[in-house]
């Protein structure tokens, strides 16, 4: 049977047969009308297998189709909703990029559709049909007038492969996708835009007044947040009433989005507090004189402020009985590894282990290499365990770290094999920690009972993201460099100036310097055909600079040829070396004055700034060219004129962010959705931090018992909210 049921503004809303009653969120997706058990296995593999899953899918804007425009109205650079019917297409290439075209013609007039790149729309614009199109029009570079290019086009009267059609719907088809304002969905998988809207709006007429989430927020906390019921929120994003205000559904601000939004900062930042505010018990270490002794031997130079106020930080956290949870940031030659070798000299000195693991063999060899040369003057012993040992010294490797011999240990993801033991340790450092994440860490910490962590990066992180990502971590920043060091002076060059790139290499090869020379790839693909790729390049560059000494190195280089080549350029017997990005982090040869990145167009921005700081790391004056070549879109535009404006990383961090947003920025999870459904961390940055206050605050009241408190702390919020490995 079909009724009517008013929504929470009295507006009369019809239900469907559909559940019902019955309906509960935990209800499988395959009994929702539309759904069905073949899609449903499709939607699982999305992590998408119940009913709150699937009323979690939010639209991605929203467009008022009560009053659709003539096509005779259209003005240039207005957007706008038409609707007609197709009345000829066409299929051609241009650059060997196919171009679909379709005019579109309503009682007013017609229009010409522009669609580049998407041949397969000839398959659905079929002659006869209705479509409904949203964009700016703009005017025809071919003549001709108006032409929408590339705008968003939906089909309203195809059969979309066994999810119904507006026949089976009754005649409430018509209703769900015209005549009011519209909700518009992403496709997903085998399921367009027009069938999830077709899904949503029949299952949220369905909803019967006693369905509702799990609601984790209890009225005070409703109260305190200033948001509505679940049930409310869920209808109001999928079924907007007539007097909604369009732009706010637009700006995820309609008071469903600002519920959905805040409930999920919320219970996130509730899992945060939990790790950060109730720490499990964490080994005692306290620094005495000869701790103190110890370090002065082996400061290499005088520490700055920041450097004292960060190992100030960690040896109160050291010593505080709780478990350390740190995040330093620095910039790109801050000074991270003095701190974190003279944080690893407050457990060795009472007896205790530390651990540093980094994301790279060649990364973990510098840190070897380092730390044995620094650590040497107290005797402490270095121990490396990484991927690339052989059988034999692998066995050594593992029986000093479980004897304690090993007293400081560095090495990669090898140091989280089930047969790696330690002794007795007590401080586990990450370097790079966007390369690991929060599952492999607490892996690490595993290995003994009361492990301090401190993870490092070197790509500053914007507040807003560092809330969501590190937000289990308390922060210290490293915001000065070592006196003494260089500015790099960097410039865009362009593929043509190449004699100017090589006399510039040229100049520094005969001041008694050496090179660096970034490119993207390992080899030629089909793919990227017009990339430069080492094992090409090294041998142009030795061409070049004839009588140069020049390596390659890239990661898939056998690992002991991978070390000498690393080896040589350090020890000053390679003077170019051309390589991957497997350099990008931890190398430091302060001989090295000039950074060339081939095809620097196709780099983040935190790379380039990675690369670049692999120079100006000595006394001499270094530069870095980015190499350029053909058309830059925008936003590679808006990249190579960042790095070009700007060597502090935390300005390029907040530019980063800007360009990319957050999507990006630190990756994805291994599988299933995005961190957060609702939430977007840069345009509800001030909802995000609102959240984490009111959460901070109830964690330091609310009873132990409290069912919030279980949540946070259980498999649920991990299941959700989990990160695991990315990068």
């Amino acid at each position: 049977m079909t009724g009517a049921t008013p929504d929470s503004k009295g507006v009369s809303r019809r239900t469907s047969a559909q559940g019902g009653a019955d309906l509960k969120v935990d209800t499988p997706v395959q009994f929702v009308k539309g759904i069905g058990p073949e899609r449903a296995k499709a939607l699982g593999s999305e992590g998408i297998a119940t009913v709150r899953d699937l009323l979690l899918i939010l639209p991605r804007r929203y467009e008022d189709r009560s009053s659709l425009a003539p096509i005779k109205s259209l003005k240039a650079g207005v957007r706008t909703t038409v609707s007609g019917r197709i009345v000829a297409v066409s299929l051609k290439r241009a650059r060997r990029m196919p171009i679909f075209e379709a005019m579109v013609e309503d009682f007013s007039g017609r229009i010409k559709c522009v669609f580049f790149g998407q041949a397969y729309l000839k398959e659905s614009f079929k002659v006869g049909r209705r479509v409904i199109v949203h964009g700016a029009a703009e005017w025809d570079r071919y003549g001709g007038g108006l032409a929408f290019h590339s705008p968003d086009a939906e089909i309203l009267d195809e059969a979309d492969g066994g999810g119904g059609s507006a026949a089976e719907d009754g005649g409430l088809d018509e209703a769900i996708h015209m005549g009011r304002v519209v909700p518009v969905y992403e496709k997903r998988g085998m399921l367009l835009p027009k069938v999830w809207r077709r899904i949503l709006t029949h299952l949220v007429r369905s909803l019967p007044q006693s369905f509702g989430s799990p609601d984790h927020l209890t009225p005070e906390l409703r109260a305190d947040l200033g948001v509505v019921g679940w049930r409310e929120a869920i209808i109001a994003v999928h079924d907007p009433s007539p007097g909604d205000d369009l732009d706010a559904l637009n700006r995820a601000r309609s008071r469903g989005h600002l519920r959905l939004i805040l409930e999920e900062f919320f219970l996130f930042a509730l899992g945060l507090a939990a790790k950060r505010l109730d720490r499990r018990p964490g080994v005692v270490v306290r620094a005495n004189e000869a701790t103190r002794q110890t370090a002065k031997r082996v400061l290499p130079f005088p520490l700055t402020s920041a450097q004292k106020r960060v190992l100030k930080e960690i040896a109160a956290d050291l010593e505080s009985g709780r478990e350390m949870n740190r995040l330093l940031q620095g910039d790109v030659g801050s000074g991270k590894t003095i701190v974190a070798t003279l944080a690893m000299l407050l457990p060795v000195s009472s007896g205790k282990q530390a651990v540093l693991v980094a994301p790279t063999e060649v990364l973990a060899d510098q840190h070897f290499i380092t730390l044995s040369r620094v650590l040497a003057p107290v005797d402490l012993r270095v121990t490396r365990l990484s991927g690339r040992l052989r059988s034999k010294e692998r066995k050594q490797a593992l029986e000093a770290i479980s004897s304690g011999e090993g007293q400081v240990i560095v090495g990669t993801h090898a140091l989280f094999e089930p047969d790696v033991i330690f002794k007795s340790l007590a401080l586990a450092i990450v370097d790079e920690q966007h390369r690991f994440g929060v599952i492999q860490r607490d892996e690490l910490r595993r290995k003994g009972e009361g492990v301090h962590a401190l993870v490092m990066t070197a790509t500053p992180i914007p507040r807003t993201l560092a809330l969501s990502f590190h937000g289990d971590l308390d922060t210290s920043v490293l915001d000065e460099k070592p006196p003494g060091r260089m500015p790099i002076r960097t410039s865009q060059r362009f593929e043509g100036q190449r004699g100017r790139i090589v006399d510039t290499a040229r100049q520094h090869l005969d001041l008694g310097r050496q090179v660096y020379v970034v490119c993207p790839l390992i080899e030629e693909s089909e793919k990227l055909a017009d990339v430069r790729a080492v094992t090409r390049l090294s041998q142009e560059w030795a061409a070049w600079l004839p009588g140069a000494r020049v390596g390659a190195l890239h990661g898939r280089l056998p690992r002991d040829e991978k070390g000498a080549a690393m080896d040589a350029f350090v020890r000053g017997e390679t003077q170019v070396l051309v390589s991957t990005t497997v350099i990008e982090v931890g190398v430091d040869v302060p001989n090295a004055t000039l950074m060339v990145i081939e095809q620097a167009e196709r780099f983040g921005v935190a790379q380039l700034h990675q690369l670049r700081g692999r120079v100006g790391r000595g006394r001499h004056p270094s530069e870095c060219l980015l190499v350029t070549r053909g058309y830059l879109s925008d936003q590679a535009k808006q990249r190579i004129e960042a790095i070009v404006a700007s060597e502090d990383g935390f300005f390029l961090a907040e530019k980063d962010l800007e360009i990319r947003g957050p999507g990006e920025f630190f990756g994805t999870r291994q599988s299933g959705r995005g961190l957060f459904q609702a939430g977007d961390p840069v345009r509800d940055r001030d909802l995000l931090i609102r959240a984490r206050d009111i959460a901070d605050g109830w964690w330091k009241t609310a009873a132990p018992d409290h069912p919030l408190r279980v949540y946070a702390r259980g498999d649920e919020w991990t299941g959700r909210f989990g990160l695991s490995r990315v990068g």
